[in-house]
């Protein structure tokens, strides 16, 4: 096409002037040819460039610039570049597109050194390549008043908006504002949490995320003893279930593995016979602990305690001997200010033992098992439990 102004042009056709086979050229060169430049309206005015087949109201088909002298070697992610036997300087200019033989993706010129025999491309090649490159233009590229390109369609269909070496179908410098986005996101990568703000559904995060809570209840922290009570728990996330604790004396171990207990949800019947803790544990696939919650029971044994004594003193045991089985069978023969209380107010629920022989009977019982009984405390711990 003619690179003539008009006003040329129009000088070259003036009266008195006798125009050549050049001027005629020129002049026709200066204007569109369908044929030659390959423009196509059809029928519903759609108007292509480079193509005939129109499906729309403007349809453009890139194609290939002109191949270049000399061949390029690129380094995956490198921005080694080899030229041999090349023309650089003359045949590319900053800012074309470039495309190397066998490789689709197509790199920006954004130096050329005068030495003719490197340069500097964007972005950094995904493979290793060697071979023979031409010209390749961008199919649309909008540029603004300050000469900025912020808008680029590629001939590999790469979209890049404020960028002028897309490297992905859609590739945005700067924020992207949205009403929705479709899809799972299942190849999402790379999402640093420290720029992402905003909430997030509980559900809708990854399990290891967005774990639902480790439910472990009872209506019956506090007793009596040999009265059960009934503990329930609910991990709907969760891969395993273990529960443990120590009753008298022994570990008691349950786990949903080996169905000993249900899984993700279920219940417990447990009669206490003392205060314990009884842990619920949870794990994930890996076997590792994910979540664990207790509840502490209190077992009050003062009632048990009282009948006992009552039975035993009106078949007439000896007091010693009430003693002995009260102790032994509620777990009271360590001598410590609870056990203490508890066989002093037992004691006291007779109305046939006195105050001093409550006093007297204990220290001795306590003396007959190894628990030394020590008057300077221990007397105090009477005269509490009974006043």
């Amino acid at each position: 096409m003619s690179t003539k102004n008009r006003q040329s042009l129009i000088s070259t056709f003036s009266t008195g002037h006798i125009a050549t086979q050049a001027n005629f050229t020129a002049f026709i060169d200066s204007t569109l040819n369908f044929s030659s430049d390959n423009i196509h309206v059809d029928s519903n005015q759609n108007l292509g460039l480079g193509i005939n087949t129109l499906n729309s109201r403007f349809t453009i088909a890139g194609k290939a610039g002109t191949s270049c002298t000399g061949t390029i070697s690129l380094t995956k992610d490198s921005s080694q570049i080899t030229c041999t036997g090349t023309k650089l300087t003359t045949e590319l200019t900053k800012n074309d597109f470039i495309e190397i033989e066998g490789n689709s993706q197509v790199f920006r010129v954004t130096a050329i050194p005068p030495n003719d025999t490197t340069l500097s491309l964007s972005p950094l090649p995904e493979q290793t390549v060697s071979g023979n490159f031409k010209i390749v233009y961008p199919l649309i590229e909008l540029i603004n008043s300050a000469g900025n390109t912020v808008l680029t369609v590629t001939p590999n269909g790469f979209m890049g908006i404020g960028t002028a070496s897309p490297s992905a179908p859609l590739d945005v410098n700067g924020t992207i504002n949205a009403v929705a986005f479709n899809g799972n996101g299942a190849t999402i990568t790379n999402l640093n949490p420290a720029n992402i703000s905003g909430k997030i559904p509980k559900d809708k995060l990854p399990s290891e995320i967005g774990e639902k809570p480790l439910l472990f209840t009872t209506n019956t922290p506090v007793t009596e003893y040999g009265n059960s009570i009934l503990i329930k728990w609910k991990a709907s996330d969760k891969n395993r279930l273990v529960i443990t604790y120590l009753k008298d004396e022994k570990i008691n171990i349950l786990d949903s593995s080996k169905s000993e207990i249900t899984s993700p949800s279920g219940n417990l019947t447990i009669t206490p016979t003392q205060n314990m803790t009884i842990t619920l544990t949870a794990y994930n696939l890996n076997n590792e602990i994910i979540d664990q919650q207790q509840i502490n029971l209190l077992v009050s044994k003062q009632k048990a305690v009282n009948k006992t004594i009552a039975k035993a003193n009106a078949n007439n045991v000896l007091i010693q001997n009430i003693l002995i089985k009260v102790a032994t069978t509620y777990n009271l023969e360590t001598r410590n200010r609870e056990n203490v209380t508890i066989l002093a107010r037992g004691l006291q629920s007779l109305s046939t033992i006195t105050p001093g022989e409550i006093f007297k009977e204990l220290p001795r019982f306590y003396n007959s098992i190894g628990e030394t009984w020590n008057p300077a405390l221990n007397q105090d711990w009477i005269i509490k439990a009974i006043t």
